[in-house]
């Protein structure tokens, strides 16, 4: 039997070692909103995440709706009566990634034969880059809209079937409700066959483009209907959010292209070196750039090559025709759009484009390399188990994962906040008081350490300490001056 027969084996083995450890995590970050404190999750109702935004309402100003991924996270929770429990959501990430990566061992196997596709797999299945996405609850909406691309690009690549337009636009369905950059698919797949008509040769070819793309047009349709039901809108305006939260909100036009930049850049490292993986990235240490800095240029430089390479295998046939536009589609776009919607950057979000990295490497590997590139492909992959399952643990709890994100990224805004509330929440007034006094050295009062100093003090009966606190946080958010007014007064009661 040839070795790359036994690489599907070989494949889940690897994505099971490579992130059992995220099976003893703990809920952290956003699962607290999106699954712990979320009614269509924990309620019981089966059609609740239908009805209702991704965040609870009135706990974020984005507009995210994420039906199926949230009806998938109900359905962890349902046997335990709406409860739900790390466990059972950590083993449904972990089945899922082995999927996923099955699948690109399929559709690698088939653009670009069975060696490449046997080491695409291995890579994506142990890559710590996928971290993120793999070992949280809230990672849930990127593997599964993950999941129905592929298996789109898998039937697209493969041998054609019948009903095949219909089946299309089940799974443009199932991949938008999961997450809104799978939205994307569609409109790329009607691209590649609008460049597939011969010349001259519409009238011909109109009838199956219908019978492919319209049911896919009716499944966008519905789907951004339900949107617009549910949110009440498309999008959201961030212009009103801090710079220190938002920084691409206050940036013109040119700034927000040298962000793009910035991030081509900053996803090549990430690929290449996972010692430089952090759960939590923010502002100022991702900021938007003022000009053409190192890693900038070396941005416009990694665009220039990804265009080429995609020039390439445009003219290599159907499949790696497919791959090639989806792989531009889905990385280089979202990475404009990041900027462009004000967004910040999250390692979770390159989990579908990771796999058109695999299959390029992949690819290059078997074409320079045929003989060896089996063994080499395995070996690397091998090679970054320690690192996913180190990583893994960085997620263990909010305490855990926000002191790493400080570690590994000391002049982020949004690890010393995550790290002060979490210390707050766990009970470690102390702690909590310092890593707040510690943000604020660096970044100035902000919301949530002035109230992580108004709760640290008072429990240590610092009554003026906590007030002068409630008074900052007052200036800062004035909305908030009722539910600070009750709070004052509260706190003066005790004095």
């Amino acid at each position: 039997m040839k070795p790359e027969r036994l690489m599907p084996l070989v494949v889940v083995a690897l994505a099971l070692i490579a992130f059992a450890p995220s099976l003893e995590n703990g809920f952290v970050y956003d699962d607290h909103l999106t699954i712990v404190g979320h009614p269509a999750v924990t309620g019981h109702d089966p059609l609740g995440p239908w009805k209702q935004p991704f965040w609870p309402t009135g706990t974020s100003s984005d507009l995210l709706y994420r039906p199926l991924a949230m009806q998938s996270l109900w359905l962890d929770a349902w046997p335990s009566g709406g409860a739900p429990a790390p466990g059972r959501v950590h083993l449904t990430q972990l089945l899922l990634h082995v999927l996923c990566a099955l699948l690109i061992g399929a559709i690698g196997r088939v653009v670009n034969g069975p060696v490449a596709g046997a080491v695409a797999a291995a890579l994506f299945a142990a890559h710590p880059l996928l971290t993120e996405a793999v070992t949280t609850g809230y990672g849930r909406s990127e593997l599964l809209a993950a999941l129905f691309v592929l298996i789109a690009v898998l039937r697209r690549v493969g041998a054609p079937s019948p009903r095949r337009g219909l089946v299309l636009a089940v799974l443009v369905f199932c991949a938008g409700a999961s997450k809104e950059h799978a939205l994307l698919l569609w409109p790329a797949l009607l691209l590649l066959d609008l460049v597939a008509v011969p010349r001259g040769g519409w009238r011909p070819a109109l009838p199956g483009l219908l019978r492919e793309h319209a049911p896919c047009a009716v499944a966008l349709g519905l789907l951004l209907a339900l949107r617009t039901v549910v949110l009440g809108g498309l999008t959201a305006d961030a212009t009103q959010m801090a710079p220190l939260v938002a920084p691409a909100a206050h940036a013109d036009v040119a700034e927000r292209a040298l962000l793009s930049a910035r991030l081509l850049a900053l996803t090549a490292r990430l690929l290449v070196d996972p010692g430089r993986l952090t759960p939590v990235w923010s502002a100022p240490a991702l900021d938007v750039p003022r000009g053409l800095e190192p890693d900038v240029l070396a941005g416009f430089l990694l665009l220039a090559a990804a265009l080429a390479g995609m020039a390439a295998a445009w003219r290599r046939g159907p499949g790696p025709r497919t791959l090639a536009l989806l792989g531009g589609v889905f990385l280089l776009l979202p990475l404009q759009v990041v900027p462009a919607s004000s967004w910040l950057f999250a390692e979770r979000w390159l989990y579908l484009p990771a796999a058109f990295f695999a299959w390029a490497a992949a690819a290059l590997l078997a074409r320079w390399a045929p003989r060896a590139a089996l063994p080499l492909g395995l070996g690397l992959a091998l090679a970054l188990v320690p690192a996913s399952r180190a990583y893994c643990r960085v997620f263990r709890d909010d305490v855990t994962m926000a002191r790493e994100t400080v570690r590994r990224l000391p002049q982020g805004y949004q690890g010393h906040r995550i790290l002060a509330t979490s210390l707050l929440q766990a009970g470690r007034g102390p702690e909590a008081e310092a890593a707040a006094l510690a943000s604020e050295r660096l970044f100035g009062p902000q919301p949530e350490t002035c109230w992580v100093l108004s709760r640290t003090r008072l429990e240590r009966g610092d009554v003026d300490g906590a007030l002068r606190a409630l008074s900052e946080l007052r200036r800062l958010m004035p909305v908030m001056a009722p539910t600070l007014d009750l709070e004052e007064q509260r706190i003066r009661e005790l004095r």
